[in-house]
């Protein structure tokens, strides 16, 4: 028996709305990473915003250039400002993408339940 056996309309198919956020969430996040992978050694994980700061202050954009700035801008998203080297900045990154991991983990596993 379901929380909605009343109402056959609620309860006749998968329930896809549990796999939405996180569905979003990747939406959303791929644009930084497609920009991190186009622009290679430019990126650096302790200074995430200043290789778009420093492609913004170029005068001659290539056209790679413009393709970073636009999947940045689409991904303008708030790193912390505490962290200083690669060592930690990838702890900082691996703890972030761990709870997201976390949390997908509880709305997938609600989805697999009312299915």
């Amino acid at each position: 028996m379901t929380a909605f056996s009343g109402s056959s309309a609620l309860t006749s198919g998968p329930n896809y709305s549990y796999y939405s956020i996180p569905a979003a969430w990747i939406l959303a996040m791929i644009p930084h990473f497609v920009a991190a992978g186009l622009a290679g050694d430019k990126f650096k994980n302790t200074t995430p915003r200043q290789m778009l700061a420093d492609l913004l202050a170029k005068k001659d954009k290539t056209a790679l250039d413009k393709k970073i700035i636009r999947a940045e801008s689409a991904n303008y998203n708030g790193f912390y400002i505490y962290v200083t080297s690669e060592t930690v900045s990838a702890l900082r990154s691996g703890a972030y993408l761990s709870g997201i991991g976390i949390i997908f983990t509880l709305f997938i596993k609600a989805g697999l339940r009312l299915n």
